[in-house]
């Protein structure tokens, strides 16, 4: 059993490029990011929940900026993951999780950000998070259903 906070955030919201890969984020989207991370920020801290232990993000650019965004925000620091690339399907989201972490951030795209959090919950009810959105799961274990809601902000504007 791991018992721990796993949050997924989706990027902010992302300019047009000529490749997909190159995107970045738009004023707003750093905007809005840094204004949710803040606030993420003082949640974790007004409801006593563990600071962040970890944090990976996809290799993209507008992911890499949203890392950074709520890196200034949380003090912590993140690491590429390539897995969390768009289109890579993840069979094994528990591959993610290890034994030591208490807070662990996951920074991607859709569909995997709310695909993943609807196999950890086993419901899709929750809304699909739009750019910046994001989602705290209380993780009993990283499977099918063994996670409860802890609280979500799908869309932060």
């Amino acid at each position: 059993m791991h018992n721990m906070l796993v949050t997924v955030w989706r990027h902010g919201e992302a300019g047009a490029a000529p490749r997909d890969e190159d995107r970045a984020l738009t004023e707003r989207g750093q905007l809005t990011v840094a204004m949710a991370a803040q606030q993420f920020s003082r949640w974790l801290t007004d409801e006593g929940h563990p600071a962040v232990d970890r944090m990976f993000h996809s290799p993209l650019v507008r992911t890499t900026q949203t890392a950074q965004l709520l890196e200034a925000a949380l003090g912590c620091s993140s690491e590429v993951c390539n897995p969390l690339a768009p289109g890579t399907r993840i069979d094994r989201p528990e591959d993610y999780v290890s034994q030591g972490d208490c807070h662990l951030v996951l920074v991607g795209h859709q569909p995997f950000v709310s695909q993943i959090i609807w196999h950890w919950l086993d419901d899709d009810k929750l809304d699909p998070l739009l750019p910046g959105g994001w989602a705290t799961l209380q993780l009993q274990a990283p499977l099918q259903g063994g996670a409860t809601l802890v609280k979500a902000r799908p869309n932060i504007f």
